[in-house]
């Protein structure tokens, strides 16, 4: 399976927005390679997802 970089770039950097817009004080970012694939990895000290809207978060264009 071939990924276009472009793509998973901007979702990273997505992701790595969102993440400082919730988190408190730090956030951590870690990408590695596992065989043919990559794991990413976000954390941050933020409250988490309140699980009233748990089930909207996939949702396209859904934001708080």
């Amino acid at each position: 399976m071939y990924i276009d970089s472009n793509k998973l770039g901007r979702a990273v950097l997505n992701l790595t927005h969102n993440t400082i817009d919730a988190a408190k004080r730090e956030v951590s970012l870690k990408i590695e390679p596992i065989q043919n694939k990559l794991r990413i990895e976000v954390v941050d000290d933020g409250d988490g997802i309140s699980s009233d809207i748990l089930d909207k978060i996939f949702t396209r264009g859904y934001t708080t």
